[in-house]
């Protein structure tokens, strides 16, 4: 275990300057509408039931019956998340595989943590990615030169 946290979580880890010389002036700050139930439906309709959950253990199945039985209120929480900033689904389950055909298992290298998210934020996560998505091709905000993430 002491193997995995120090190759997995290293304790020196290099700060990362979020502000370029290079950057562009920033946009001016807009306010989104609120999230709707056909967002949610949306959302929930291209997620896979196959998804192992993160620690709640509530998957996308639980998750489409609550929203199927009571559509306003993912629509609420999902709006409080944005009006307050917060993302409540923020612990995950690691989980440690080994990769396939390496020679030497008992280096941290041989093998790859996942982690198990929580279905409900990446719902939120999904419709909060759409409308970016979105606001980038509806106002031209990336260059033609931009590659990769």
């Amino acid at each position: 275990m002491k193997l995995f946290c120090q190759r997995f979580f290293p304790a020196n880890t290099c700060p990362v300057n979020t502000i370029q010389h290079d950057d562009p002036p920033p946009l001016n700050t807009r306010t989104w509408a609120n999230i709707t139930v056909e967002e949610i439906t949306e959302a929930l309709r291209t997620s896979s039931t196959k998804s192992t959950p993160g620690p709640s253990g509530i998957g996308y199945t639980i998750l489409k019956w609550a929203h199927a039985a009571r559509p306003e209120a993912l629509t609420i929480i999902f709006n409080l998340c944005l009006e307050t900033s917060k993302h409540p689904w923020n612990e995950a389950t690691i989980v440690v595989l080994n990769k396939p055909q390496k020679p030497d298992y008992s280096v941290a290298k041989a093998y790859r943590p996942i982690s198990l998210l929580e279905c409900t934020g990446k719902v939120l996560e999904k419709i909060v990615a759409n409308r970016i998505n979105a606001d980038i091709l509806n106002h031209d905000i990336l260059p033609p030169t931009q590659f990769g993430s």
